[in-house]
């Protein structure tokens, strides 16, 4: 017997910490590269649904379509390029000219549980395969919410919310409630 539990896990990119996650070519190559099916059904045994945004599917909900391709990383790289970027094999990383930027090394920081830590890994291998190195962070759950989220100290969060029945983000996105 299994029951939906309306609990939003997502990886959230702080531009105050990076500034390259303020360009959308940038979260839209990174969100091409996970492979959310897959962590769905090797990583938690199939008990999720796949989903883009941070609403779970319910009543009066429009899902987005997840990314469907079969070469995701292939997919990612082309958003990248066509936006201007290359990629240096020997750095290890993506290069904008125009913009100035590069896409290097990623810390991605979440709390220290088993789903978490084996959904991040599947994150980082997804990522690393775009070409970009990634690090984990683990933090106990209590240190997480007072050392990294609560003064926003991260480049990538993976983090999990309950949303309610009414499905009313208001509280999780708005800037007045912080």
């Amino acid at each position: 017997l299994t029951a939906p539990y309306a609990r939003v896990f997502g990886v959230f990119w702080n531009p105050s910490e990076k500034q390259v996650f303020a360009r959308a070519e940038v979260r839209k190559a990174l969100a091409l590269a996970i492979d959310r099916q897959h962590i769905v059904d090797t990583v938690l045994g199939g008990y999720a649904t796949a989903i883009m945004g941070p609403v779970p599917p319910g009543k009066n909900v429009r899902q987005f379509p997840t990314p469907q391709s079969t070469d995701a990383t292939a997919a990612a790289a082309r958003v990248l390029q066509s936006a201007g970027w290359n990629y240096d094999g020997t750095a290890r990383l993506w290069k904008n000219a125009g913009a100035k930027q590069t896409l290097d090394r990623i810390t991605i920081r979440t709390s220290n549980v088993p789903e978490l830590k084996n959904v991040v890994s599947a994150v980082k291998n997804d990522v690393e395969r775009l070409g970009i190195p990634v690090d984990i962070e683990l933090y106990e759950p209590g240190d997480l919410s007072q050392n990294v989220i609560r003064p926003r100290k991260y480049e990538a969060l993976l983090y999990g919310m309950v949303i309610g029945r009414d499905q009313d983000l208001y509280a999780f996105w708005d800037s007045q409630e912080r």
